[in-house]
């Protein structure tokens, strides 16, 4: 165990599971990737340092 998810969701505007969760400094590099295990089975986690959403709104005028 390394670490308790803090809060989770799903992102609509990504189409995409978002949690957070503190991870060690030395585990917190972009690209990282986990196994998050939960009551329904596991999920597969991977760290991101890139925003998720987008700021200037151009797939909403796609």
């Amino acid at each position: 165990l390394v670490t308790r998810v803090r809060s989770g969701g799903y992102g609509f505007t990504v189409k995409k599971n978002i949690l957070y969760a503190y991870l060690p400094i030395e585990l917190a590099v972009k690209g990282n990737r986990f196994t998050i295990e939960l009551i329904e089975g596991n999920l597969e986690a991977e760290v991101t340092a890139n925003v998720l959403y987008d700021p200037k709104g151009e797939k909403l005028k796609a």
